[in-house]
């Protein structure tokens, strides 16, 4: 098994890039659980309910309330009422560790250090029945600016991947729309490409999970398939479900 570290990871929430103002963050996947004995047993039985999860990150507080490069954690998170689309990218590399949570976010908390630095911590619980998400980067550092296609990642031969989820975050755009689908093939080469699924047009800043329920073939890539625009940055993991 080979070990990785943590440097050059990423976080982005709701279209915005945190990795510069994160800190450290945690990740954990839960099931409820009920005790169900029966009389003939001398112990507990643990009963498995529904699958829970949560992300926690630590940031900086940079003091930074204007946050005209829309950088800043504590600018994005302090503001943040509701729904919070957390994705986790372990490096920028296709094919590389991803974690997902589409959850609520619960508290935004400061916490000052012995040494005078000002960290903040907030907690994202998942909702809307979508545990914690395992998957991998299909693009960190997507940035066409035509229309074009992305790089192929390759499933493998006998990935059993029944349906696939997508966290896309769109974090600059400029142009009038664009839009970004994904594309599936069982040739590497990629000659007879299908659409596998498309994200709803992009026309700015954005953020969108996407679920196609069916199965996908072995290579599968993004695709930049139509529009007008100059330039758009985004940031694409996939989910399985086997």
């Amino acid at each position: 098994m080979v070990k990785t570290a943590g440097l050059g990871d990423g976080l982005y929430v709701n279209g915005y890039d945190l990795s510069g103002d994160t800190a450290s963050m945690a990740m954990k996947a839960k099931v409820g659980e009920m005790n169900s004995t029966g009389l003939d047993k001398s112990a507990r039985e643990r009963l498995q309910l529904l699958a829970d999860g949560e992300m926690t990150y630590r940031t900086f507080h940079t003091g930074d309330t204007s946050d005209s490069g829309a950088v800043h954690a504590h600018k994005r998170l302090r503001e943040m009422t509701d729904t919070a689309m957390s994705t986790y990218f372990n490096g920028a590399t296709a094919g590389n560790l991803s974690v997902g949570l589409v959850g609520k976010q619960f508290d935004y908390a400061l916490d000052r250090g012995d040494a005078g630095n000002l960290l903040a911590s907030c907690t994202a619980k998942a909702s809307g029945g979508e545990p914690l998400e395992v998957g991998r980067i299909l693009d960190r550092a997507a940035a066409p600016t035509a229309v074009g296609n992305g790089s192929i990642l390759d499933l493998g031969a006998s990935h059993g991947i029944t349906a696939l989820a997508f966290h896309l975050h769109v974090t600059s755009f400029t142009g009038t729309s664009v839009t970004l689908l994904i594309q599936h093939d069982d040739n590497s080469g990629m000659s007879t490409p299908a659409t596998y699924g498309t994200f709803a047009v992009v026309s700015g800043r954005t953020y969108e999970r996407l679920v196609v329920a069916s199965a996908p073939e072995r290579y599968i890539r993004w695709r930049a398939n139509a529009g007008t625009f100059s330039a758009v940055a985004f940031a694409v993991a996939l989910f399985p479900s086997f």
